[in-house]
């Protein structure tokens, strides 16, 4: 349960992709221009082989999301009819440049122009494709870092600030670079393969890191939270002579030895990430409700302080099945959600979802909102 605030991205991923498809305007304009883009990546960084597919193209999209501040986000959906193989292909670009691509199989496997032998060759072969493909050349690092791992095995590698992480299991096999700053990480690029598909992302191409600093120790931050709490408060739902009524709940006692405090980041400005403590206090549930719960089910309380300030940016309260937003607060904090590399597959859906998931603030579609209320 406690991953619930920190791993949010596999809320309505599915969902989210088809709406924002679908009610964004669309511009005809600028469609031949993005189309193209994302059949050269398709086709020359993941090597699909585009002689054996037809390519039809399913959608066309442009909006303007408020959480990006007026940055223009393209969406391209492409259908790929192959002999035995069909495949949906969703690509994602904010301000003409790639940030995500997820290839989902329908029915069959992809064909590869070049197939590999196993996933750390195609791996580096995307990887080395991409840099020409975004004329980036500090993307060799990462190069340079997978080359000092072993094909699809787990193992961490760091390289001065650049971090690769490789996590292999019966469902899929992860490969994610972060840039880590006094503990703190900040995803990179991210390559997902699974039998449903492969998933690339690349957050740099829009996100960019702020202050690194982390001049707030772990034990100064859970004495941060556990003051603040002093004067927090939440409205709950009680049952008062049968009828449901709402209550301020305040005055929590905290079972300690279950607190928990992890460095992590989020967003203070638009698009700039800074580190943050995630503190998790857990109540005592047996006081004083004698149901063993607090009104609404709540089991904590989770309390973001900015690491290099101190400053509190929210507290919510855990609940069995989610938070409880607060919606008379008119602070609104999205959350990037960290890359999950769990043991559960990836379906079809979860790979066309995390496209908007990961990259605009859980990402605007699946945000959490961390909203914060003072008696």
């Amino acid at each position: 349960m406690k991953k619930n605030l920190a791993k949010v991205q596999v809320l309505i991923l599915a969902t989210a992709l088809t709406l924002l498809l679908a009610q964004a305007s669309i511009v005809q304009s600028a469609t031949l221009t993005t189309q193209d883009k994302a059949l050269s990546f398709i086709t020359d960084v993941f090597q699909l082989d585009m002689t054996k597919y037809t390519a039809k193209l399913a959608t066309y999209s442009v909006d303007y999301p408020e959480q990006l501040k007026g940055i223009q986000q393209e969406h391209v959906k492409y259908e790929l009819q192959g002999s035995g193989s069909n495949v949906t292909a969703f690509c994602q670009f904010n301000n003409g440049s790639l940030a995500a691509c997820s290839i989902s199989v329908m029915t069959g496997a992809l064909l590869y122009a070049q197939q590999s032998e196993n996933n750390f060759d195609k791996t580096k072969g995307i990887l080395e494709r991409y840099q020409t493909y975004a004329d980036n050349t500090n993307l060799k690092q990462m190069v340079d870092l997978l080359q000092t791992v072993s094909a699809d095995k787990n193992e961490t590698k760091t390289l001065g600030d650049l971090k690769l992480e490789v996590t292999t299991d019966a469902y899929h096999t992860a490969y994610d670079w972060k840039y880590t700053f006094n503990g703190v990480d900040y995803n990179a690029v991210s390559i997902i393969y699974q039998d449903s598909g492969v998933f690339f992302s690349d957050y740099l191409s829009l996100y960019k890191i702020g202050n690194t600093d982390v001049s707030i120790s772990k034990e100064q931050a859970i004495d941060i939270a556990m003051k603040y709490i002093e004067t927090y408060s939440y409205t709950g739902v009680v049952n008062s002579e049968g009828k449901e009524i709402s209550v301020e709940i305040s005055g929590f006692n905290i079972t300690e030895e279950l607190t928990e405090a992890n460095l992590s980041t989020n967003f203070r400005e638009p698009l700039t990430f800074y580190p943050c403590w995630n503190i998790e206090l857990y109540l005592d549930q047996k006081q004083p409700y004698a149901n063993y719960m607090y009104p609404s089910g709540v089991y904590a309380l989770h309390v973001g302080i900015w690491a290099d300030n101190g400053e509190v940016f929210t507290c919510t309260p855990m609940a069995v099945g989610g938070i409880i937003p607060d919606s008379e607060s008119s602070d609104d904090i999205s959350s990037l959600p960290e890359s999950d590399t769990e043991t559960q597959p990836l379906n079809q859906s979860m790979l066309a979802g995390i496209v908007i998931a990961i990259l605009i603030g859980a990402i605007a579609i699946v945000a959490v909102v961390y909203k914060k209320k003072s008696k």
